[in-house]
């Protein structure tokens, strides 16, 4: 039985852009699209204008050319089923390499405060796992023109359904319906408007403790520490034994990996 959506991911994340731009006390902007071809390429040509403040948000419900890393496209569900976001910083100092796994990591604790499910994991280099499925895709990129540096953070999370012919995707609804307790009615919702408040709330303070953090040469060592406990919940991860602080990660076999050659 297909259980009816209970809200609209773009509308409400919308709602809730709007509440912050009210109450928050530090300067950001967004820019909400129905449908645009990607929100890290519109924040990437908005990157260095001169109208653009430290902090803006990128949001849309549909994207036509998403990108993930490398080549590779980002296939999205379909309308109101997914978090499609970028999020672009200006930085004082350039964004050091260890800016990728600590995205994951704070975008992953993210989800566990709200959700706290030991089936999700970090697959490296950039993709969140519930069980064998992924649910989420992050994209970095970090930008310089002259003495000006952006950060750019862009990314897409599966709501309530996965794209077709997609094998590996899952959603996080799937996740909420494994956190429901035995004797809950197979139509009841599990992820609720006020959870997904709850969740952009969680989203917001990490993703901003990161990009502070990004400009540091080393992560701090409790961070180490939880992105492998992060990692090693993926089914492939057991192979890895240590997250060094400048993100190189060593396997079982004592070979030493580069977070940005994986």
């Amino acid at each position: 039985m297909t259980v009816p959506r209970p809200f609209h991911v773009y509308d409400v994340t919308k709602e809730w852009l709007n509440s912050k731009i009210q109450t928050d006390s530090s300067q950001f902007k967004f820019t909400a699209s129905r449908i645009i071809e990607s929100t890290n390429d519109l924040a990437k040509n908005e990157a260095f204008s001169k109208s653009i403040p430290g902090e803006k948000i990128y949001l849309a419900d549909i994207q036509t050319k998403g990108r993930g890393r490398g080549a590779n496209a980002w296939i999205a569900p379909p309308s109101g089923d997914a978090l499609l976001m970028t999020w672009s910083w200006e930085l004082e100092n350039a964004a050091q390499p260890i800016t990728a796994p600590l995205m994951g990591l704070h975008i992953y604790r993210a989800l566990n405060q709200t959700f706290s499910n030991a089936g999700l994991s970090l697959k490296p280099p950039n993709d969140i796992y519930f069980l064998n499925n992924k649910i989420l895709g992050i994209l970095a990129e970090a930008l310089q023109q002259g003495p000006r540096h952006r950060l750019i953070v862009g990314f897409g999370l599966n709501v309530f359904s996965a794209p077709s012919g997609v094998p590996i995707a899952g959603c996080l609804s799937a996740l909420e319906q494994k956190n429901g307790e035995p004797d809950r009615n197979e139509n009841e919702q599990y992820l609720t408007a006020p959870i997904w408040l709850k969740f952009l709330d969680d989203l917001a303070t990490e993703l901003r403790t990161a990009v502070k953090k990004s400009q540091l040469n080393e992560m701090p060592q409790k961070d180490c520490e939880d992105l492998l406990a992060a990692i090693r919940r993926h089914p492939a991860g057991l192979r890895y034994t240590r997250v060094f602080p400048n993100g190189d990660l060593e396997t079982a076999q004592n070979d030493m990996l580069s977070w940005r050659n994986l």
